[in-house]
Formats: C-alpha cells, sequence, structure tokens
C-alpha cells in the first residue's frame, strides 16, 4: 500500500464537484427551469431535491415518493416544505440503525423571492398523485385550461441517472475538467453551508451524514481561498516600516556599489583610526584636507 501511494497511485480521489451559483443562474436563464413547462418543473425539482435535501444516490430519487412530501402553513402564516426521508446509503434499518432517526427537513418559504422553492413545490405535488413515484414523465401539451401535465407513467432509471448531466448540457454549460453528476448537488448542498459558515451538526441536518464523512464534501469557494491566502500573508509594513525598509535597501545599493568601486585599480583604501579626525592628502603638489 505504501509503494502505491509513493507511485501516486490512488492519492488523487475522483470526487463530484460542486455546481456553481453561476451555473445554476444559467440553467434559470436559459429556460431549462421554467415552472411554465412540464419539463422545466420536473428540471426544477430534480435538481433541488438534490440540492436542497442533499439527494445522493440513484435509489433515493428512483424511490421517492410523493407522500414524502407535504405543505403546511406556520402561525404567522408562512408556507413549510416538510420533507420525510426513507431507508437509504445512511439509513438502512435493522439493528445497528434502530435508533437513528431518519432524515426530516423542513424548507421554509421566501415570500420576497420569485423563484421561492415551495411555491415551486406545491405546484408540482398539485398536478401529480399524493401516493406514488415522485417523478412522472412531463406530457409536452397543456390541458385545455393551459394548465402544465404530467404523466401516469414514472420517469426511467436511465433518465434519472444522467438527469443533472444532461441539465447541463440542456443550458449549454461547459463541463471541461470537471466532474459533474447526479451527486454534484448533495456536494452543492454542503460546500454552500460550510462556506456560508454553518456548523457540522447544520450541514449534517441536511446531508444525512452521520460520520466526518461529511468532511469529504468541503469544497472551499475561489473568494474564500483567496481570503486564506491574505490572511497567511506577512503583515502590511506601517509607513514608519517602510521607510526603515527603503532606506535599507538604498544603504545596501551604495554599499555595494561602493565595493565595486574597491576593486578599481585606480582607488585606494585607507583604514583610517579612531582618534583621528582630519587627513591630508598630497596629489600632484596639491594638499587636500578631509574631515572625517
Amino acid at each position: 500500500m505504501k509503494e502505491l501511494t509513493n507511485n501516486g497511485i490512488g492519492t488523487n480521489v475522483k470526487r463530484a464537484d460542486p455546481i456553481l451559483t453561476t451555473d445554476e443562474e444559467a440553467m434559470w436563464d436559459s429556460g431549462v427551469f421554467n415552472c411554465n413547462t412540464s419539463n422545466g418543473l420536473t428540471n426544477i425539482v430534480f435538481f433541488y431535491n438534490c440540492k436542497l435535501f442533499g439527494f445522493r444516490a440513484l435509489d433515493e430519487h428512483k424511490q421517492l415518493d410523493a407522500s414524502q412530501f407535504r405543505i403546511s402553513v406556520d402561525t404567522i402564516g408562512n408556507k413549510l416544505l416538510h420533507y420525510t426521508g426513507r431507508l437509504c446509503k445512511n439509513v438502512q434499518g435493522g439493528l445497528n440503525n434502530r435508533n437513528v432517526d431518519v432524515k426530516r427537513i423542513t424548507q421554509k418559504s421566501d415570500p420576497t423571492n420569485p423563484r421561492c422553492l415551495v411555491t415551486i413545490y406545491e405546484k408540482y405535488l398539485s398536478l401529480i398523485p399524493r401516493e406514488g413515484r415522485f417523478y412522472r414523465k412531463p406530457l409536452p401539451h397543456k390541458a385545455n385550461d393551459g394548465s402544465i401535465r404530467f404523466s401516469v407513467q414514472p420517469i426511467g432509471i436511465n433518465t434519472l441517472s444522467s438527469k443533472m448531466k444532461e441539465l447541463f448540457k440542456a443550458a449549454g454549460i461547459s463541463t471541461t475538467d470537471r466532474n459533474i453528476t447526479n451527486h454534484s448537488g448533495k456536494v452543492t448542498c454542503c460546500t454552500t453551508l460550510f462556506n456560508a459558515g454553518f456548523s457540522d451538526s447544520t450541514v449534517k441536518s441536511r446531508s444525512g451524514h452521520r460520520s466526518t464523512a461529511v468532511d469529504t464534501y468541503k469544497r472551499p469557494l475561489e473568494t474564500l481561498q483567496d481570503n486564506v491566502s491574505k490572511a497567511l500573508q506577512p503583515p502590511v509594513p506601517t509607513s514608519k516600516n517602510v521607510k526603515q525598509e527603503n532606506d535599507l535597501s538604498i544603504a545596501k545599493s551604495n554599499q555595494h556599489s561602493f565595493e565595486d568601486k574597491e576593486n578599481d585599480n585606480s582607488t585606494m583604501t585607507i583604514n583610517v583610526p579612531n582618534c583621528i579626525n582630519k587627513v591630508v592628502i598630497f596629489k600632484n603638489g596639491k594638499r587636500y584636507c578631509l574631515e572625517i
């Protein structure tokens, strides 16, 4: 194992990359996310199932049931979206998990945001059966009253397995040198919360992690990396220090210049004792007196 590591084998773990805010905005701007079409609405709920609720594996999407979601209203009239998880990778049932609760997440509405996800999920849930498979095939034609429609048939596993890549492709977003998968949504969920300063326990409450494995989902933002780099730089010198450093630099420069001249054959170097204050020099019949 050590030999493999020394040879660089297994040191670069291929992990899913997070989805950037610019990617998300591009999906809205391009119409890939669209509340007024069945396909666009399907894209929205799939993407935010990953980002909001930390869906990771295909089975979480494949086994998702409409009954796992419900809408409620709090005491001041704000709507809430509730999601209750089931058995998954982190909660598999059995004796080892008898004291482990399933994931329970509440997303609060934001009336100031026209893209409020509680409103969007409420619309989607009103258009599909209240029980059974959550993802239904979108129908291209609207009903007579202009409402969008969904088939009773569920979306296939193959379509769900590559859905995130298809969203990027449809929005014209390049994935060169990026590992974008369905797992990227969960990574984005954790990364966004970590970089926003939320505690590990808060992140775990969304992601469903029960161990330190959540740390592998941390991806520092470029701005955060820039701030870290600046924090580790030497302290910025004060104006006094700048002057001293400049004077020292000039002195060193003059010293080097003088030393260069010393090596010249036309230069004589005289070591004068400290008790001497005046030096008299005769050259070509002329007398030169130097006070030092």
